[in-house]
């Protein structure tokens, strides 16, 4: 199932003196079986996001296509939209309610009117799927688990309305190591199952292992989308290249990464030398291949890998400096 996010604007409180403007021209096109994670500080607009994919928020202008409905008409019917694409709050324990796990699991299927069989084959299905032993759980009172068990309760009650679609708003907030862990294992698994997934999360270490895509949120717009690996290439193709000599001959390379025309910036911190370069892969084995020719010893030859981590802070403005203004600053030179 695709999402497709035409020119989306909201602004909370419109036309009052608390206005204000929480999402600005968002557009963001999410393909069926894709995995894509949302970033962004807090206040910068992910939750407000999550909340019109499934028609609990109307945009104060811009479309929404879910497949081939248009879920910004006043005359689709919600319900629909609703059985394939399951939302996931933060911190979604706080809405169990029902006085067994069982039950509350059952609860959203049995609104779709299906049979007694198809209901508790789901239930059990989607324990299964959040690693809770059903016989084991069932008639357990969800309030006499532990957070995490709480948490894997009711992302069952969503997996057992069989969404196309799965969103989940930081699952892992708040969670110990050792839970988030066993959630990305869990996360890892339905999206083996093709499930097209969008998830928020402060955890960036996390996205970049499990998502095939990522939008990066700032003040309300999408500030960059785009794969995994392509946005990871293009910042390693940014990052300076680590260059770690064995013995005598780090005057003569200086002197041959003074003039080359690629190179920017040194710092040299012992037997490393740690360059700015802007050229590209076969520029960087050319170089290579000019420092080895000249009889310089050369151990190791390699780009810094930068991280989703320090793309954000970079995007956002929250860095109070780039790694190659560091450098700069550093070399002396």
């Amino acid at each position: 199932m695709s999402i497709k996010i035409n020119h989306l604007t909201y602004v909370y409180g419109e036309e009052s003196v608390f206005e204000k403007k929480a999402l600005d021209d968002i557009n963001l096109e999410i393909n069926d079986g894709e995995f894509i994670g949302l970033i962004g500080h807090t206040g910068s607009g992910k939750s407000t996001l999550i909340q019109h994919l499934n028609g609990i928020l109307k945009p104060s202008s811009g479309d929404i296509y879910i497949n081939d409905f248009k879920i910004t008409d006043p005359d689709l019917n919600l319900t629909e939209i609703r059985k394939r694409v399951g939302v996931v709050f933060q911190y979604p324990e706080y809405q169990l309610f029902e006085e067994t796990i069982e039950k509350d699991i059952a609860f959203g299927p049995s609104n779709l009117g299906l049979e007694e069989e198809e209901i508790k084959n789901r239930v059990k299905l989607s324990m299964e799927a959040v690693g809770l032993d059903y016989e084991l759980f069932k008639d357990k009172s969800p309030f006499e688990l532990s957070g995490g068990q709480k948490r894997r309760v009711a992302i069952a009650g969503v997996i057992a309305m069989n969404p196309e679609v799965l969103i989940l708003d930081e699952p892992t907030a708040g969670l110990d190591p050792r839970t988030r862990f066993e959630f990305k294992e869990i996360l890892k698994e339905l999206k083996d199952q093709g499930k097209t997934i969008v998830i928020s999360s402060h955890i960036l270490s996390e996205l970049a292992e499990l998502c095939t895509d990522v939008g990066i949120i700032d003040q309300g717009k999408m500030a960059l989308t785009g794969s995994i690996d392509e946005i990871l290439s293009q910042v390693n193709s940014s990052n300076p290249i680590v260059i770690t000599l064995l013995g005598e001959g780090r005057e003569l390379a200086l002197n041959i990464l003074k003039s080359h025309p690629y190179v920017h910036t040194i710092t040299v911190k012992g037997q490393e030398i740690i360059v700015r370069f802007t050229g590209d892969k076969q520029d960087e084995a050319v170089l290579l291949q000019q420092l080895v020719d000249a009889g310089i010893l050369i151990t190791s030859f390699t780009r810094e890998q930068g991280s989703l981590e320090s793309l954000f802070m970079q995007i956002t403005g929250k860095e109070e400096e780039r790694t190659v203004l560091k450098y700069e600053n550093e070399s002396g030179l």
